[in-house]
Order: C-alpha cells, then sequence, then structure tokens
C-alpha cells in the first residue's frame, strides 16, 4: 500500500460502502460517484440497467479488470485479483486518492 501512496496509485480496497460518505447535497457518496466518473473515464461500458443494479463492489471489479488489460504486459500479473491497485484516469478518483486515502489506510491500521 505505500507504493500505491507513492506511486500516486488508489488501493482498490477502499473503495466500499463503508467508505462511501455522502456530502451534503449530495445524491451519491464520494466512493461511488468516484466508481462512476472513473468507469466513464475508461471507458467502460455499462447499461442504465447495469449502472443501478451492480453493486459497488462489481463497477469496482470491472475497473480492477481494465486496468489488469491495461498492465498485464508491463507488470507480473497472472490474474486479475494481482491487481491491487489502480492509476486514475477521473479527475473525481484522483481527488479522493488525494484527499481520502491516506486517512483510510491509516483507520484501516496500513
Amino acid at each position: 500500500d505505500v507504493t500505491a501512496r507513492v506511486g500516486g496509485r488508489l488501493t482498490l480496497s477502499l473503495l466500499i460502502l463503508r467508505n462511501d460518505t455522502k456530502l451534503s447535497g449530495e445524491s451519491e457518496g464520494i466512493v461511488t460517484k468516484a466508481v462512476h466518473a472513473e468507469l466513464k473515464a475508461r471507458n467502460i461500458e455499462l447499461t442504465e440497467n447495469e449502472m443501478n443494479k451492480l453493486t459497488l463492489r462489481n463497477k469496482v471489479h470491472r475497473i480492477r479488470a481494465h486496468e489488469f488489460k491495461e498492465l498485464r504486459t508491463t507488470r507480473d500479473l497472472k490474474q486479475e485479483t494481482d491487481v491491487s491497485d489502480v492509476e486514475p484516469w477521473s479527475v473525481e478518483m484522483k481527488a479522493f486518492l488525494n484527499e481520502k486515502q491516506d486517512e483510510l489506510l491509516a483507520a484501516k491500521g496500513k
């Protein structure tokens, strides 16, 4: 996880409902908003039904799968689950990385 922070990479395990705080006046939590923006930035197409029915975890898995396809030739990755962090493509995910990751990792004791 230290490597993730140094390299500007976001730890995927932080993208969970427990961390999905809603700010006043917002319809989505900060994690959901960042995940939706990241899906769009990576051109990961989901139908409206998938956007409504898939869990946050399943959407994060789509981002993990995309990152695996991007990195499998440059890093020693054998399967999607070897991807524990991602390089944010969206402004919202970069903001989540910059504003929340260190705080959440500290709370997890990492």
